[in-house]
């Protein structure tokens, strides 16, 4: 597996935590407040590349593709 299919998969993977274990709720204010917060978070830990327009698109990744054997298929 090369680094950017790596790479994928750990943003599906935080986009499935954050939507599954954190957001749990529909209201779309309430996930714009999870979203910049921990944005604020991982931006202090690991650094930019946490943006809250990046972790929207992990979220999104996640919801487009629910289970991840099909996103693995996409690899081929």
């Amino acid at each position: 597996m090369t680094i950017d299919q790596e790479m994928v998969i750990l943003y599906w993977n935080i986009g499935k935590t954050i939507k599954d274990d954190i957001m749990k709720s529909n209201r779309a204010e309430y996930g714009k407040q999870i979203v910049q917060s921990l944005s604020e978070r991982l931006v202090q830990r690991y650094g930019k590349g946490y943006s809250p327009p990046n972790i929207w698109f992990m979220i999104q990744l996640y919801e487009v593709f629910p289970i991840l054997y099909a996103l693995r298929r996409e690899f081929k």
